[in-house]
């Protein structure tokens, strides 16, 4: 993960805690933030629920922030893997006979 790509992560995850937990989001606040979480953590009668949501929130900032590669797009485009010879092809088409 880059630099850029790990500040936009970090924003957008104490964007997305602030808004699923209805925390006050003072940007750069991180104590606070945990604070509140930890809190309302020990709090919580069903563990369980309270994890789920953070670990939706977590895939969330995921999605919303790192680039999947699609690889079915990759193989369309005819790329192969460094690995795979001519004699590999022949005995692939053989095996298919």
């Amino acid at each position: 993960m880059k630099e850029q790509q790990h500040r936009e992560f970090c924003k957008t995850l104490l964007q997305l805690i602030s808004k699923n937990f209805q925390i006050e989001n003072d940007e750069g606040n991180t104590k606070g933030i945990d604070d509140t979480l930890n809190a309302r953590l020990k709090g919580h009668k069903d563990i369980g629920e309270f994890i789920d949501k953070f670990d939706k929130t977590i895939q969330l900032t995921c999605k919303e922030t790192l680039k999947q590669r699609n690889l079915s797009h990759t193989f369309a485009k005819g790329k192969s893997v460094p690995w795979w010879t001519d004699d590999l092809t022949t005995l692939r088409k053989r095996q298919m006979l």
